[in-house]
């Protein structure tokens, strides 16, 4: 397995009908080109295989693609490691993608994992671990009165 910090491509150059290539690579984290200061950090390198071939004007991509990506719990805001599997990955591209032998398939694999990104994690899975230390902050109901007899809405109450 190689390991290329650039992104994915694969030589395409001159393959028939039919005739598959296979790849397997390692890609850098670097290659998702996230914003300074972004919440998602990529834990590891990315794992892609397949397979890409023509059929007639198009090119068929198969693979699947492994990550660990980690975002801070939506509740306690502790960073937390989730996996990212696409398998199957299949793309159908037009032929005229590649250029001059080679079809770069970093952006579409960049995206493909952006998209499985889930919007919120909890450190714990399906709750947050630390949920019973941030539960004596709110109150039991949504609504609760201040000292002053005010009433005050509890709009976090729903995040556990």
């Amino acid at each position: 397995m190689s390991k290329r910090p650039c992104g994915l491509r694969v030589r395409i150059d001159g393959s028939i009908e039919g005739n598959e290539v296979l790849f397997e690579e390692q890609l850098s984290p670097d290659f998702l080109d996230l914003p300074q200061g972004d919440e998602l950090l990529p834990v590891t390198d990315i794992d892609v295989c397949g397979r890409a071939y023509r059929a007639s004007d198009w090119i068929m991509v198969e693979g699947s693609v492994k990550a660990q990506l980690s975002l801070p719990c939506a509740t306690c805001n502790e960073r937390t490691v989730f996996s990212v599997e696409i398998s199957p990955w299949e793309l159908n591209l037009p032929v005229d993608l590649a250029k001059d032998g080679m079809l770069d398939l970093t952006e579409v694999l960049r995206e493909a994992i952006l998209l499985e990104v889930p919007f919120i994690v909890k450190c714990g899975g399906e709750t947050c671990r630390n949920e019973s230390e941030i539960r004596k902050y709110l109150a039991p109901e949504g609504r609760h009165q201040t000292d002053d007899g005010e009433e005050r809405n509890q709009p976090f109450l729903s995040l556990l």
